[in-house]
């Protein structure tokens, strides 16, 4: 079961770098675990990072840097 929840929080997380949600980023590494570290297996091993560039945004700026090792 916690692979399956950590799939979708991971799934909300790159969504969310897609679109430039930096308070669902904080959300969901701060209270729900996702880790911007993951990749996508499904869409070219992408991570959150990759996914919030590709779309013009930056994770880092906004992420406390604990999030971010």
């Amino acid at each position: 079961m916690y692979i399956c929840v950590q799939g979708i929080v991971n799934k909300r997380l790159w969504a969310a770098a897609e679109t430039g949600d930096n308070k669902e980023i904080v959300f969901l590494c701060r209270y729900l675990g996702a880790d911007v570290n993951t990749v996508d297996l499904n869409i070219y091993n992408y991570t959150a990072l990759f996914w919030a560039a590709m779309n013009g945004h930056s994770l880092k700026s906004h992420l406390p840097l604990d999030f971010l090792q």
